[in-house]
C-alpha cells in the first residue's frame, strides 16, 4: 500500500487540527498542513501541491459543497475526504458526486482514517500517472 505524503487538513476545532496532524505525522505522513481559517486554507491549496485534502464538512466561512467546489476548481485531481459530524446516506451521495472520494463521520476512528489515507495517496498517484500518460499520446 502507498504512502501519505502531502495532506492539508482543514477544520475549524483548532484542538482537532493539532491532534489529527500528530497523528498523521505519526503515521508517516510525509507532510501535513493544518488551517482552521478556509480562505486561508484555499490560498495554502493554491500555493502547494497537496496529495489530500481532508475537511471539516460546513465549515464557518463557507459551506460544505461550496468548499469542495472551490478545491476542484483549483485542482480536479485533489483527493477530498470529508469529516461528517453525523452519517447520512443522503448527503454523502451528494458530495460523491462533485467529487469527494470518502467521508468519515464522528467519531473518527483513526484506524480506518489512516487507511483511508493510504488507499487516496495511491489513487492521487495513479491519477497522475495517467494525466502523464494521456498527455504523452496526445
Amino acid at each position: 500500500m502507498s504512502e501519505i505524503k502531502r495532506v492539508l487538513l482543514i477544520n475549524n476545532d483548532e484542538e482537532m487540527l493539532k491532534h489529527l496532524k500528530e497523528q498523521l505525522v505519526l503515521a508517516g505522513a510525509q507532510s501535513v498542513a493544518a488551517e482552521s481559517n478556509v480562505r486561508q486554507a484555499l490560498d495554502l491549496f493554491k500555493e502547494n501541491s497537496f496529495d489530500i485534502v481532508i475537511t471539516k464538512f460546513g465549515m464557518p466561512e463557507l459551506d460544505g459543497v461550496n468548499l469542495i467546489k472551490e478545491l476542484k476548481n483549483i485542482n480536479q485531481d485533489a483527493v477530498i475526504i470529508v469529516f461528517l459530524e453525523e452519517a447520512n446516506p443522503e448527503l454523502v451521495r451528494e458530495i460523491s458526486r462533485i467529487g469527494v472520494y470518502d467521508t468519515i463521520a464522528k467519531p473518527i476512528n483513526l484506524e480506518r482514517l489512516i487507511y483511508q489515507l493510504k488507499k487516496g495517496s495511491e489513487l492521487h498517484s495513479l491519477i497522475l500517472a495517467n494525466r502523464k500518460l494521456t498527455q504523452s499520446l496526445q
